[in-house]
């Protein structure tokens, strides 16, 4: 590593910056500026050992490694001090240790996730040190912190009902056993034969049949064909433009079945934007609704890695041209194909760009996506969920470790 390392500056130094033109020049800063920064990363990464084998008095004019590394590197003490805290950290953790002394990731990266690595988790990390930007990176900790906590408050309300219904039940059932016993007695005062009880809600208000059901809720999971996904898909984008605010599945389902049962939706008069209807055969149709039309070939066709211009308005436009990403108020940068682009090149152009599978997203929430780390990419954005680690099952994976091999994020 050292010989390539002086070959490449004997290479740089050879050169006479006088004699580049601009645009070679601009490129022989950034050949330099990379090597300088990759050798400042890697000096930085070395000080744990220095300071624990004490170089810098057996070998060195110097008292300390602070001194160490202000002499040698131009480094100062507080660089020192956090490197030096950080390597104590991760006395339990060898793996992302060799990372830090190896210079392939900077120490102000490894320090963000030290509260949450474990030893059984160091190479879920490691990957996501890897293939993540800074900015990725630092986003979604910030998104895995936040939904930590929104499954956390939702196990304590769990919980409360639970033990309110559970506080409840018991005192019905000692209200009933008092109310047996007390007939029992009544009988043998009497000298009459025992006689069974069969106790009815009137009596006991037991919660075994509650007038009101609305705080126990069921889960339903079923799976459809993928066109009558994208029209619940665009049923549910009809009502959120109709009410003007997000709305759950639970209330789109409210709604369809107030529709099945005879009952009307109420239209505002407002101008609605253009919107495509997929058909039981899988092929879109242009819908009548809205001024701008997006054309849609009637035959499939080689699709093309550029999106139509009036998709792109029509993804824009159902995010106000903001990240889809939940609570995400940054400006849309790239669109993201959700069904991934190298899987479905070889559809109708419609298909590859149906607007339902293609997501605005700022750039560290893309990065986070094609990390493979959502569970599930083709329902809402407001309610994807992170994973902890890279889904490896996924047919996506393959695409997202071409992609982030191509990026090579620093």
């Amino acid at each position: 590593m050292e010989v390539a390392t002086s070959t490449q500056l004997d290479a740089q130094q050879s050169l006479d910056p006088q004699q580049l033109n601009d645009r070679q020049l601009f490129d022989y800063c950034q050949r330099v500026g990379g090597m300088a920064l990759k050798a400042r990363r890697h000096f930085i990464g070395l000080l744990p050992l220095v300071e624990r084998r004490r170089l810098y008095e057996r070998f060195g004019s110097v008292y300390s490694v602070y001194d160490f590394a202000a002499k040698i590197g131009g480094i100062g003490r507080e660089i020192v001090i956090e490197v030096l805290r950080l390597d104590a950290q991760l006395r339990d953790y060898p793996l992302i240790r060799k990372l830090l002394y190896r210079g392939k990731i900077g120490w102000t990266k490894i320090r963000m996730i030290t509260h949450w690595i474990t030893i059984d988790s160091q190479k879920e990390w490691i990957a996501k040190l890897e293939n993540l930007s800074k900015l990725a990176l630092a986003t979604y900790i910030r998104e895995m912190s936040a939904q930590h906590s929104a499954e956390l408050q939702q196990t304590i309300v769990d919980n409360m009902q639970f033990s309110k219904s559970h506080a409840q039940l018991t005192l019905n059932n000692s209200i009933a056993e008092s109310h047996i016993l007390k007939k029992v007695g009544e009988n043998k005062a009497e000298n009459f034969p025992g006689e069974i009880f069969e106790m009815n809600e009137s009596e006991t208000d037991a919660p075994s049949k509650l007038k009101s059901l609305s705080y126990f809720r069921e889960t339903m999971t079923f799976s459809v064909r993928s066109d009558l996904a994208a029209r619940l898909r665009l049923f549910r984008q009809r009502l959120e433009k109709e009410r003007k605010e997000i709305i759950t599945w639970e209330e789109v389902m409210d709604e369809f079945l107030q529709l099945a049962e005879g009952e009307t939706i109420e239209k505002s008069g407002t101008e609605k934007s253009e919107e495509l209807r997929i058909g039981r055969d899988n092929t879109p149709v242009q819908s009548s609704a809205g001024t701008e039309k997006i054309t849609v070939p009637a035959t499939p066709t080689s699709a093309s890695r550029h999106i139509p211009n009036a998709v792109k308005r029509e993804v824009l436009k159902r995010y106000n041209g903001l990240c889809a990403f939940r609570d995400c108020a940054k400006p849309a940068e790239i669109l993201h194909h959700t069904r991934r682009f190298a899987l479905t090149k070889n559809l109708s152009t419609a298909q590859v760009h149906d607007p339902d599978f293609i997501k605005p997203l700022c750039k560290a929430h893309e990065r986070i996506v094609h990390a493979t780390l959502i569970q599930d990419e083709e329902v809402d954005p407001a309610t994807w969920k992170l994973l902890p680690s890279a889904d490896t099952a996924s047919s996506r994976h393959g695409v997202d470790q071409a992609v982030m091999a191509f990026r090579k994020p620093k």
